[in-house]
């Protein structure tokens, strides 16, 4: 399951903020995919950003960067962009090694990133 965010033509171009703690693992582009963040947090979940930067100096982590819920990892640029949440298992990455296994089919693996990000905000 993914969220997808749209952007606005009437307004600035939008932030795109980190929805949980973790570590850069990849910022990569890949075609079907476009530029995409992945984000590894110390509880296992794990968070994909896509297809939401058109340059890659939209994007302004790096691999192995700490981030911080709430912190600017980039600005959406593209008309919108996917977040998707799992939980750390070989599922979810491809043969290529790109976090993109699965995502075609509801099997459990990608979870709802609006339950993640609500009860990560109410733990505050």
């Amino acid at each position: 399951m993914m969220v997808t965010i749209l952007a606005s033509q009437k307004s600035a171009i939008p932030p795109v903020l980190a929805v949980h703690n973790g570590i850069v693992h990849r910022v990569h582009f890949k075609p079907g995919m476009g530029l995409y963040v992945w984000v590894i947090s110390k509880d296992g979940y794990v968070e994909i950003y896509q297809e939401g930067f058109v340059n890659d100096t939209d994007i302004y982590v790096k691999k192995g960067q700490k981030i911080k819920r709430g912190q600017k990892i980039g600005r959406l640029t593209g008309s919108h962009l996917h977040l998707g949440i799992t939980k750390t298992n070989k599922h979810y990455i491809n043969k290529h090694g790109d976090p993109c296994g699965n995502w075609w089919k509801n099997d459990g693996t990608w979870l709802n990133p609006m339950k993640i990000i609500s009860t990560d905000i109410n733990k505050k």
